[in-house]
């Protein structure tokens, strides 16, 4: 092993309560854990990372959006659900100078 190289590591998860689309608790969406990860090695200058993000690959539902109620005057109003990412990797070189 080269000297001067630095290995880290970081691990994290960050917990979201259910979001209540609805009066009155009804319907709710976005409840979930996420766990995410980088490791890598550095050195002076320059450092090099393999992360992760949604390891669990969980699904959620990021954001939910009603239509406008003018389109759907004597019917309930469709939602439209926007979904999270699901489980991503990624490789980082940085270089300062």
């Amino acid at each position: 092993m080269a000297s001067g190289l630095k290995w880290f590591a970081r691990v994290g998860a960050n917990y979201q309560g259910p979001v209540f689309v609805r009066p009155i608790d009804g319907a709710y969406d976005g409840e979930r854990t996420l766990v995410n990860t980088r490791i890598g090695v550095s050195r002076a200058d320059w450092a090099l990372e393999l992360w992760g993000s949604n390891l669990t690959n969980a699904n959620y539902i990021r954001a939910v959006a009603s239509r406008p109620g003018i389109y759907f005057p004597t019917t309930q109003r469709p939602q439209d659900l926007i979904y999270g990412d699901g489980r991503r990797f990624g490789l980082e070189l940085s270089v300062k100078f």
